[in-house]
């Protein structure tokens, strides 16, 4: 491009404006062709990468999908009421695993002795509270007697 403009210049120098004013022309037209020839390539550009951010969509979309229909299949192997008892379970052997351990690792002998102790108290305040129908205040009858009533 500058040496058609320093070209342009030695032509007007020598006087010749025609082939000077052809030179700059071609040197506009050149100019055109490689703008266009830019933005063409910027709008390429462009569109691969719209290209490859479709395709990444596209894939995550599928992902989100295979992910969706997996949870739906583990989800129908287990009700919720089965998912809370597991759960339960797993709670309470944590709490009883964490009392194994302290108290494998703290309780003395006195200690374990009290805390029997203290369960067989609960024990008993519980059997206290049943209900047992009434006993008879008058004595059984006799085999005897019994199958005579039956006969």
């Amino acid at each position: 491009m500058e040496n058609q403009k320093r070209a342009a210049k030695e032509l007007l120098q020598a006087g010749k404006k025609d082939r000077a004013l052809l030179i700059l022309k071609k040197k506009r037209l050149l100019e055109n062709l490689i703008n266009r020839s830019l933005n063409q390539l910027n709008t390429l550009e462009k569109m691969v990468y719209s290209i490859e951010e479709a395709s990444m969509q596209a894939t995550v979309v599928e992902g989100l999908k295979s992910g969706n229909e997996a949870l739906k299949e583990i989800n129908k192997m287990f009700s919720i009421d089965e998912v809370e008892k597991i759960m339960d379970e797993t709670r309470e052997a944590a709490e009883y695993q964490e009392v194994s351990f302290n108290s494998g690792a703290q309780l003395t002998e006195n200690d374990m002795e009290e805390v029997n102790a203290e369960l067989e108290a609960l024990v008993a305040g519980e059997t206290e509270n049943l209900q047992f129908p009434a006993v008879p205040s008058e004595p059984l009858p006799s085999r005897e007697e019994k199958e005579k009533s039956i006969s």
